[in-house]
Formats: C-alpha cells, structure tokens, sequence
C-alpha cells in the first residue's frame, strides 16, 4: 500500500481506514444504482407486457372459443420465452454470490478471531507515555534480513548524536533504506537491539522523535493546507507560518486557494509534492528528521538552501540523509557508509 509507512509513522490509521470506509461504501452504492438504472427499463416493460398479456387471455377466453385462443397462448409462450434471458442474468448474479460467499465467511471468520467487530478502532497513542527528547541513540550488533538466509545487513554498530548530520551512502539495494526503516521501529531486526540513551524503548514511545520524507510521498486528494497538516495538531501557528515560507510552500500556485488537488497531487510537479511533504514533517518538531532521496526532484541550489532552513527551524535537529546526490554530504557530519558485505562503516566528514 503506498504511503504505509508514513500512515504509521504519523498515526494515521484511523483516519485512513474511516476513509477507506467511506469511500468504497459510496462506490458500491453508486455501483449498484448504476446497476440497478441499467437494468430496470427491460425488467418493468417485460412484466408490464406479460401482464398485458395474461389479462388479455382471461378477457377474451370469456367470449372466444380454443380455436381463436390458440394463437393468443402461442403470442403468450414466445413471451416467457422472452424472460429466459432475464432468469438466466437472475441465476447468473445468483451463482456469483455463491462464488464469493466462502471467501467473505473466510475473512468475517478472520475479523471476528482477531475482534475486528464492526466497531473496531485503531489502538491510541492517549496512554503512552512518549520520550521527548534524546542524547544519542545506538544500534548494537544489528541483523536484518527480509529472508533469515539471505541477510542484507550484518553486525551494524552505530551511535547516533543529538544535533549532528548523518549522510548514508552506498549503492542501490544494499540497505540503506531498510535501516532507517529499523531506526523508525517499522522493521523489527533479526538481532541485536535499538538503545535511546542506553534504554530500549517500545516504538509507540519514541514515535513523536521521528519524521521520515520518503522519495514519493502520500498525497491525499485534499488541499494544499490539509496534505500538509495530514491530521495533526496545530499547535504554534507562527511556526507553521514559518515552515510554509521557508520550505516554500507559499510559492505554490493553488495553495491559498482550498482546492483539491487530486490523488497523487496529480496537479503539481514532483519538487512541489515533496516539499509539502518536508513541511508535513517538520510539523511536530521532530528531533530525529530522515531524508529518504528527499530531493531527488529538486535541483541542488533548492536542496541546499531546504537543509539549511530546516536546521534554522529546528536547530536541535538530528538529521539522516539517504542521497545519490553528493552535494548533500556537504551539510553533514558524518559518513555512514555501506558496504557490499552488509556492514557500514562510519566516519567524521573532513
């Protein structure tokens, strides 16, 4: 599903699957009226003739004889020969229901064990008791593997510092992106653990520390204003004043206006919907911000001068930035370099 890993990130669940809800009971009911519009011009003259039909016979039996009946019986058989099609369209949607019926007890069955009534809610984040803040996280003797025998990164040792920039280099498919993944508690590692200041937390508890940009982000057919809030709190209205005009966002035709802009953001260019998506998560002041190829559609000037406002933003920031592009190491600390044995290594940037 695209987008799930920022739904999750974000807490979104609810809102999506109510969504979901919504959405697919308003197709099917159009679906059926459609349905229903099509057919019911045949269906109601066919009844009507056949009831025309029936009650001429009756008339006329009372004053004509056999003889003068019989070409009025055959008109009436060639009639119900006429409504065969029409039960056998009945049979047919009858015989589809019974294809489906297996499958829909089968997940009914399935909701029903796992209590996914009718009235199911996603779990809250009300009771949890969330870190705030942090010193340095570390990553001690890390496996991962989406197969156990084919293992993508090994023994991956790593500390993490408060207010310092991390650059993550290294070619395509080689893990890179699976270990932000890990970091941000949507991956469980084969081994080893995730220490926040020498502890181990549980992800619900240190979910407000992250926000993560992917390459492509979730646009929602909504506005501007509301893909950028994406259900969150408001909370400092001269911050998000600030986050719109540094990240740019005011420069974005339509974004005064409340106009929908399509699934996919079908009407703005790719730099567009990325930085809406920057804005997005910079919204709940995260500490940790991972860049995944965050500005693979800009150009370098626009990527320079989007990292340097971020740190203005939030100049307590720890960034991690995934990028092909080099100029983006420029902004960094450190190097987090990955090898092709599935280790890395990690140095100061001279």
């Amino acid at each position: 599903m695209k987008g799930i890993k920022e739904i999750k990130i974000f807490s979104l669940e609810q809102k999506v699957f109510n969504n979901f809800v919504i959405d697919y009971y308003t197709a099917e009911k159009k679906k059926v009226i459609n349905d229903i519009i099509f057919r019911l011009p045949k269906i109601i003259l066919e009844v009507l003739g056949i009831i025309f039909l029936v009650l001429s016979i009756l008339v006329l039996s009372l004053n004509l004889e056999l003889q003068e009946i019989l070409p009025i019986i055959t008109l009436l058989g060639i009639s119900i020969v006429r409504l065969v099609p029409c039960y056998g369209s009945l049979t047919s949607t009858l015989s589809k229901i019974k294809g489906v019926i297996p499958g829909f007890k089968s997940i009914m069955s399935e909701l029903n064990d796992q209590n996914l009534t009718k009235n199911f809610k996603f779990d809250s984040d009300n009771n949890v008791n969330y870190k705030t803040d942090f010193s340095e996280v570390t990553l001690q003797n890390l496996d991962f593997g989406y197969n156990r025998d084919s293992k993508i990164l090994k023994n991956i040792n790593l500390r993490l510092i408060k207010n310092k920039s991390y650059f993550i280099k290294g070619e395509s498919g080689k893990g890179k992106s699976t270990l932000c993944y890990i970091i941000l508690g949507l991956l469980p590692p084969n081994k080893g653990n995730i220490l926040i200041d020498n502890k181990i937390y549980k992800t619900e508890e240190i979910k407000s520390l992250f926000s993560y940009v992917p390459q492509e982000s979730l646009i929602l057919n909504d506005s501007i204003k509301n893909n950028i809030i994406f259900d969150q709190k408001i909370e400092d209205k001269k911050y998000f004043d600030q986050i719109i005009k540094l990240i740019g966002i005011d420069e974005i035709p339509n974004f005064q206006n409340d106009i929908e802009i399509g699934d996919g953001g079908g009407i703005l260019s790719g730099g567009q919907k990325q930085r809406i998506a920057i804005a997005r998560s910079l919204i709940r002041k995260p500490k940790i911000l991972i860049l995944d190829e965050s500005f693979n559609a800009l150009h370098e000037e626009a990527e320079k001068s989007l990292i340097k406002n971020i740190k203005q933003m939030c100049p307590n920031i720890t960034l991690i930035i995934i990028s092909h592009r080099s100029s983006s190491m420029r902004d960094c600390d450190e190097i987090i370099d990955f090898k092709s044995d599935g280790s890395v290594e990690a140095r100061d940037i001279v």
